[in-house]
């Protein structure tokens, strides 16, 4: 018995001290579970991924049709619907291209070494680079000046004009320019001069456009090449790329799908695949049972940690009172039975989720589930020669065996099921051996 703050405050940091020793050994078991519990989601989405692989082995309208139908699948066809619309409007590019003819005759018309607009643009240059040092010979201001004002061009000079000469004196300027003129050119006369110019300079014009034009066809037909060879790689990419996305959405599918509608409607081959999947599935939901069963028991430990700590802090300021009662079955009993508690569960946590992941008769389970309904926890225990926890610790540790027995009014496994949908089944006859197993063993004790 406790009599003061100090003896209490003893025990406190004993009971403290134990309880983190504890909560240590369930942390643990928590790691376990979480590198188990790893290892089955990543089997769980490979296996569903290879269900799928086998479900859908081509991208045929009516394979896809069917399964849509089969697996009751809407996404399916709608994904496969917007693939294949993509498909036709990307095929009708690759139809209009090869339609032009300049597209047709591409490498003759524009290859880079042989093509004949590029021959034609070479030539072109060729000739430009011939005419444009000639066409410099006139680029000074006096020639610019008179060959602007069309001069020595009577039709395009009226009366008007000629008046205005006169009165602002251009015709001095004019002949000042013919002087420069003639000093440059040597021509003769300014009208050869010009029109000689002229000639170059439409010349240069007609070359330039036709550059333009042939620049263009060239790039048109760069384009269009471009064009076809985008259209033509996402045709070819095809049917991989929409067998990759129908595989993600039929899996994706197939994680929330309720294998008991879709069961029936299978046949054998599928429903053993479908067992699988539904057996992992069951699988994953035992063990986040468990792994929210030992998050409990670290909470609920570290909670009372808390209260002895805050306790203890309470009795030190004051070590030689007399305690105003007894903590003896918070701090001693309450401990003791923890730790038994922990014990016990991380052994019986240990034997079913050993079990658990033992589980590899998939073409049992289907056969359970072309049977009828049943608990997916009695299926595993009937099927590995380990030995279970008991049931009254399955309940706790699990709800869904809980709610099964109270619904069935079980006060234990009933075997008789899976016995009865075993019939007939090739390897049926090792479920004897197991039972002649687990009738040797004694069921561990709760307590």
């Amino acid at each position: 018995m406790l009599k003061t703050n100090r003896d209490a405050e003893q025990h406190a940091t004993q009971a403290i001290q134990q309880l983190q020793e504890q909560t240590d050994l369930w942390l643990i078991e928590k790691d376990d579970l979480q590198r188990d519990s790893d290892a089955v989601d990543k089997r769980y989405q490979q296996t569903f991924d290879h269900v799928a692989s086998i479900l859908l082995p081509n991208v045929n309208r009516t394979v896809i049709e069917n399964l849509a139908q089969v697996m009751d699948a809407p996404l399916l066809m709608e994904a496969f619907e917007r693939w294949h619309l993509s498909f036709r409007e990307h095929d009708a590019a690759v139809n209009e291209i090869t339609q032009d003819r300049e597209f047709a005759y591409r490498d003759a018309l524009a290859d880079p070494d042989t093509g004949s607009y590029v021959l034609k643009i070479e030539r072109l240059e060729n000739k430009k680079r011939t005419i444009t040092p000639r066409l410099s010979e006139y680029d000074f201001p006096e020639f610019q000046y008179l060959y602007e004002r069309h001069y020595g061009d009577q039709a395009q000079e009226s009366n008007f004009s000629r008046f205005m000469r006169v009165v602002t004196l251009s015709a001095q300027r004019e002949t000042k320019a013919m002087q420069v003129i003639e000093a440059n050119l040597g021509k003769g006369s300014f009208p050869r001069a010009a029109e000689e110019y002229g000639e170059l300079k439409q010349t240069l014009e007609e070359i330039d456009r036709e550059l333009e034009e042939t620049q263009t066809k060239i790039t048109h037909i760069r384009s269009l090449t471009t064009r076809y060879q985008e259209h033509r790689n996402w045709l070819d990419h095809y049917p991989a790329r929409v067998k990759t996305e129908l595989l993600d959405v039929l899996a994706e599918h197939l994680r929330s799908a309720n294998f008991d509608e879709i069961f029936t409607r299978t046949n054998e081959a599928v429903r053993t695949l479908l067992a699988h999947c539904q057996a992992l599935r069951k699988k994953r939901g035992y063990l986040r049972d468990l792994s929210r069963f030992v998050e409990k028991q670290i909470k609920e430990r570290e909670q009372i940690v808390a209260e002895m700590e805050r306790a203890r802090e309470r009795w030190s300021e004051e070590p030689d009172l007399a305690l105003e009662s007894d903590p003896t079955n918070w701090l001693i009993d309450q401990v003791e039975l923890k730790k038994r508690g922990t014990l016990r569960w991380i052994r019986f946590i240990g034997m079913a989720r050993r079990n658990i992941l033992a589980f590899h008769r998939f073409n049992w389970y289907s056969a359970y589930m072309k049977h009828g309904r049943f608990l997916a926890f009695d299926a595993f225990t009937f099927s590995t020669p380990e030995e279970m926890p008991p049931d009254e610790a399955c309940r706790k540790l699990f709800p869904e065996v809980h709610v099964w027995r109270q619904r069935h009014r079980q006060h234990k496994p009933e075997f008789s099921f899976f016995e009865e949908a075993l019939t007939g089944v090739v390897d049926s006859n090792e479920w004897r051996d197991l039972a002649a197993d687990r009738a040797a063993r004694n069921e561990p004790s709760f307590t």
